[in-house]
């Protein structure tokens, strides 16, 4: 019932009775309940708010039959994202064939059973809800708690698609991390990767950024000019620097490198194969510094 208070459900019916009833069904047990009288008030609805997860649909709407609004509703929303019953009574026997086949998970004829109509709507909605949980666990790194690499590679392809090619990318790692977990453990090593962790999803809210593995982060920062992602991360490096992590037996300072890179290019694989090598560099040249692939870029 708690969790309900922050499910959206849109109910579309020009049938006054049961769109009334409807909804208060979905209000008692918590839900937000959208009525819309016709197709494209639904969708506009569905547009405006983005925690609806079910939408109960009458066949008999003013500006298109309800199989047709299952249909045209697919063609945005699978069935991973939106759930969708359809509601219809006296109508042939066929009326639930023809909703499912359309795209709707689920079909009750009216007048239904309140008990029915309500655990249909949770087992609707509790799909939806697992689906998305599944979704998050496999886009997230099980020890920070950021995105992991597998989704940072998708939100990079969609963003540099979208944008112009004016990003930049960076790869931030760890100095001397092993010796970190070889004097105080892999506990203590932990525990410094979840407070680099946080630090970079502070400072940097906006942009993509992700655990790539081992001590190894990953910044992508879009429409941006490559000379103020620098500057941003030499600040973020200097943060860092002056960071007391307190572990259980000790507080220790860590240091970070920094390789980025300002291609234009909506590769993915090359501009991080260009951060790699600046962070290489970064490396060689005594760490705890940020080079960057345009030598102007470099904060002075």
């Amino acid at each position: 019932m708690r969790k309900n208070k922050s499910t959206g459900v849109i109910v579309v019916s020009t049938n006054r009775v049961l769109r009334t009833r409807t909804v208060s069904l979905l209000q008692r047990h918590n839900f937000i309940a959208f009525e819309c009288l016709t197709a494209n008030d639904a969708m506009q609805c569905l547009s405006e708010h983005n925690n609806i997860r079910l939408v109960i649909t009458d066949n008999t709407l003013p500006d298109m039959t309800g199989t047709q609004f299952v249909a045209s509703l697919r063609k945005a929303f699978s069935k991973e994202q939106l759930a969708i019953m359809g509601i219809a009574g006296g109508q042939g026997m066929l009326m639930s064939a023809h909703f499912i086949k359309s795209g709707a998970n689920d079909f009750l004829r009216v007048p239904y059973c309140h008990e029915e109509f309500l655990c249909r709507v949770m087992q609707n909605v509790e799909y939806i809800e697992s689906v998305e949980e599944i979704r998050r666990v496999a886009n997230t790194d099980y020890l920070t708690g950021l995105p992991n690499r597998r989704h940072f590679f998708y939100m990079v392809t969609v963003q540099s698609q979208l944008l112009s090619d004016k990003h930049a990318l960076a790869l931030i790692d760890l100095d001397f991390f092993k010796s970190i977990n070889d004097t105080y453990g892999h506990d203590a090593g932990d525990i410094v990767l979840k407070a680099m962790a946080a630090l970079i999803e502070f400072y940097f809210p906006d942009e993509i950024i992700s655990r790539f593995g081992g001590e190894e982060f990953c910044i992508y920062f879009p429409n941006t000019p490559v000379a103020e992602a620098c500057m941003r991360l030499d600040d973020f490096r200097k943060v860092v620097e002056a960071e007391v992590i307190q572990l259980p037996k000790a507080n220790i300072k860590v240091t970070c490198s920094i390789g980025v890179c300002g291609e234009s290019t909506q590769r993915v694989d090359k501009l991080l194969s260009s951060a790699d090598k600046q962070l290489y560099e970064a490396k060689n040249n005594g760490r705890n510094q940020v080079i960057c692939d345009q030598i102007d870029c470099l904060p002075k």
